[in-house]
C-alpha cells in the first residue's frame, strides 16, 4: 500500500514536471515568433486548451483608452474590440490574479480567468471555458495555468516595450538593441530547468555581462526572519547566506519603496565595490529581494557612474526575474499543493474506516448516525461497541480541524476501543481517556466527549458527558430531558484535578434520544444567526413520532436549509436513537 501511494505521488510529480516542460518548449518555440504578437499569443493559449483538456478561450490585450482587442481566440464568438472601465482595471489588479468568472463584464460565459499583470500593469487578460466533458480546472491546473499567463504577460509586456521604443523612431537605435538583448535573456531564463540555485545563476551571470560590471549578487528575503540572504554571489562562495538587514542603510530604500537606486558603498554592505546600483526583484504581490551590480568598467578598466538607460535597463531585468523565481515557487507551491491534497485524501479515507459503517441493529431500538466533515477530514467522533447485553454509544468532537484534529480524533477513537472493554462504569472510561488525551495532545487541544451504555433488557442508559453538547430525550409525551452528568472535557486538566460522575435514565418506548455535535447548533446563515439548541428542540418535537432515520434525515436537511448558501465551518456529527 505505502508502495502504491509512493508510487501515485511519483507520478504526480512527473506529470507537473511534464507539464512545465511544456512551457519551456513553447517558449523556445516563440523565439522566431517576436516579431507577431498574435502568433505568440495564439500559440500559448493553443497550448493552455491542450495541455489542461479545455475546450476554448481567448487572449484579449488591454488597449488604450479602456479597450480589450481580441488578440487570440478559440471556440468563443467574441467581437474585435470590448470596452472596460478604469474602475474594472482597479478591480481586477487589487484582486487575486486568478478570478473565477471575474469582475469584468464580458460577452461570453467563462470558467476561468486569468488577469495579464506584470508590476502593477494590466495588460489583458485570458478566459478559459470548461474542460471537455465539463468541469473546470482543478486548484493544481489553476496553478500551473497561472503559471503560463505570468510568462505570457512578460511576453506582451517586452514586446511592447520593444515596439513602443521601433515606432517612436528613437534616435538612440541601441536602446532597442540593448532591450532585444534583454528580451533574449528573458528567454533564457524562462527556459532554464525549474531549479532556483540554476536560475539565480543564469539571472546574475546575464545582469553583471549585460551592464559591463565587476561584480554582483541576489539577496532573497527570508519571511520568517525578516532579513535579506545574500543567494548567489559573483565575488565567490565567501559571501553566500550572509544576511542583512533590508531596513538599514542603502537597502531600505530600495526594499520599502520599490526604487532603483544608483549609490555609493557607505559601509553597511560587505561588497568590495565603490559604486552601487540596485533594483528591486518584484513578485505578483511583494518584494522578494534584491538584485545588485556594482563597478561598471569603463574601456580603460576606471570606474564609471551608472546612467538612466543603465536604471532602466536592471530594473527591467529585475522585473523578469522576479517572474521567474516567482514562477519556480508557484510550481514548488503546486506540487506540495498536489501531495497535500493526496495526503488529505488518504487521511480521509483511514477516517472514513474509523467510523461505522452501517447502524447496528438492535431489538427494540432504532439507530441512524451519520458525519459530514467540513474539511474532507475532521474531528468529530461517533461509534458503537457491543459488550456484555450492553450497546454503547459514544460521540466526541476534538477542538480545532483539519489533519491535527483528524489524528485526535483517531487516538481517541482507540482509546475507546480500549478502555470501554476494560471498564463497566462509564465515568471510569471517561477518567481513562481524560489521563491519554492528556499524556498525549498539546495543552491547548481537547475533546468534548459524551459516552452512554444502554442495558438491552431493560433500556437502562447509564452514561457520562465530558463537557458535550447535552444530548436530548424526547419523551413521546413531549418532555425533553437533557443528559449534563459528568465532568470537563478529556485533556484538560489530570486526573488528581478533575473527576467524572455517572448519570442514568431509562428509556421509555417512543422515547427519542439525539446526540449531535457543534456542527450542528453552530451552523450560521448569511445574517450570521447560529441555528441553535431551540431550533434542534423545535425539530425534534415536530419529528419525534418519525423513525430514526427519518428524524435524523430531517434535522440535517433543516440545518442545509437553515445555512442556505454559508459554508459548512464546522464538521456536522449526528445520532439518533428510538425506543420502539
Amino acid at each position: 500500500m505505502a508502495s502504491s501511494r509512493g508510487d501515485l505521488e511519483e507520478l504526480m510529480a512527473e506529470v507537473l514536471k511534464s507539464k512545465i516542460s511544456s512551457i519551456s518548449s513553447i517558449v523556445k518555440s516563440l523565439s522566431s515568433q517576436v516579431e507577431n504578437l498574435s502568433s505568440l499569443c495564439r500559440s500559448m493559449l493553443t497550448e493552455m486548451l491542450r495541455t489542461f483538456n479545455l475546450s476554448r478561450g481567448a487572449v484579449l490585450i488591454y488597449e488604450e483608452r479602456g479597450k480589450l482587442r481580441v488578440e487570440s481566440s478559440v471556440g468563443f464568438s467574441l467581437d474585435e474590440e470590448m470596452i472596460i472601465g478604469e474602475g474594472e482595471i482597479q478591480k481586477v489588479i487589487s484582486n487575486d490574479p486568478i478570478l473565477p468568472s471575474g469582475p469584468i463584464n464580458l460577452p461570453v460565459k467563462a470558467s476561468l480567468m486569468i488577469p495579464l499583470i506584470t508590476s502593477g500593469r494590466f495588460l489583458g487578460v485570458v478566459i478559459l471555458g470548461e474542460k471537455f466533458g465539463g468541469g473546470k480546472p482543478e486548484g493544481w491546473e489553476i496553478e500551473m495555468l497561472s503559471f503560463m499567463a505570468a510568462y505570457l504577460a512578460v511576453w506582451i509586456y517586452n514586446f511592447k516595450l520593444v515596439e513602443q521604443l521601433r515606432t517612436a523612431n528613437f534616435e538612440l537605435n541601441h536602446k532597442v538593441l540593448q532591450l532585444e538583448m534583454l528580451h533574449e535573456i528573458g528567454m533564457g531564463i524562462s527556459s532554464i530547468s525549474i531549479d532556483l540555485d540554476e536560475l539565480q545563476d543564469q539571472v546574475l551571470t546575464q545582469a553583471v555581462a549585460l551592464l559591463n560590471c565587476r561584480g554582483g549578487c541576489i539577496m532573497l528575503g527570508d519571511e520568517s526572519e525578516g532579513k535579506l540572504r545574500v543567494t548567489k554571489s559573483f565575488e565567490g562562495e565567501d559571501l553566500i547566506g550572509v544576511e542583512i538587514d533590508p531596513r538599514n542603510g542603502i537597502l531600505a530604500k530600495v526594499v520599502s519603496e520599490n526604487e532603483v537606486l544608483s549609490v555609493k558603498g557607505d559601509g553597511t554592505l560587505p561588497f568590495s565595490g565603490t559604486k552601487f546600483l540596485m533594483a528591486p526583484i518584484r513578485g505578483q504581490h511583494q518584494t522578494l529581494g534584491v538584485l545588485v551590480v556594482w563597478d561598471k568598467e569603463s574601456r580603460d578598466g576606471g570606474i564609471l557612474d551608472f546612467t538612466e538607460e543603465d536604471r532602466a535597463l536592471l530594473s527591467t531585468f529585475a522585473l523578469q526575474a522576479g517572474v521567474a523565481i516567482e514562477n519556480v515557487r508557484l510550481y514548488r507551491e503546486a506540487l506540495e499543493k498536489r501531495e497535500m491534497e493526496a495526503d488529505i485524501k488518504a487521511a480521509a479515507d483511514i477516517q472514513r474506516h474509523l467510523l461505522p459503517e452501517s447502524d447496528p441493529v438492535v431489538k427494540g431500538l432504532e439507530i441512524s448516525g451519520m458525519s459530514v466533515p467540513c474539511r474532507g477530514i475532521g474531528g468529530d467522533y461517533y461509534g458503537y461497541i457491543r459488550k456484555y447485553g450492553k450497546l454503547s454509544i459514544s460521540i466526541g468532537d476534538v477542538a480545532g480541524k483539519g489533519i491535527q484534529a483528524a489524528l485526535m480524533m483517531a487516538s481517541l477513537w482507540a482509546g475507546v476501543q480500549a478502555e470501554a472493554h476494560d471498564h463497566d462504569d462509564p465515568s471510569e472510561v471517561a477518567a481513562s481517556l481524560n489521563a491519554l488525551m492528556f499524556k498525549t495532545t498539546p495543552p491547548e487541544k481537547f475533546a468534548t466527549f459524551f459516552y452512554g451504555e444502554i442495558e438491552l433488557e431493560d433500556f437502562l442508559i447509564l452514561y457520562v458527558n465530558a463537557g458535550h453538547n447535552p444530548p436530548m430525550v424526547v419523551s413521546n409525551d413531549g418532555r425533553v430531558n437533557l443528559l449534563t452528568e459528568g465532568g470537563l472535557p478529556l485533556g484538560m486538566f489530570q486526573n488528581d484535578i478533575v473527576s467524572y460522575s455517572t448519570g442514568k435514565l431509562h428509556l421509555k418506548t417512543g422515547d427519542v434520544l439525539i446526540l449531535y455535535t457543534d456542527g450542528v447548533t453552530e451552523a450560521s446563515n448569511a445574517e450570521g444567526e447560529v441555528f441553535g439548541e431551540e431550533r434542534l428542540r423545535r425539530v425534534a418535537l415536530e419529528t419525534r413520532h418519525l423513525p430514526a432515520a427519518r428524524i435524523k434525515e430531517e434535522i440535517y436537511h433543516r440545518v442545509i436549509r437553515f445555512q442556505g448558501d454559508e459554508p459548512q465551518f464546522d464538521d456536522l456529527t449526528l445520532i439518533v436513537v428510538k425506543r420502539i
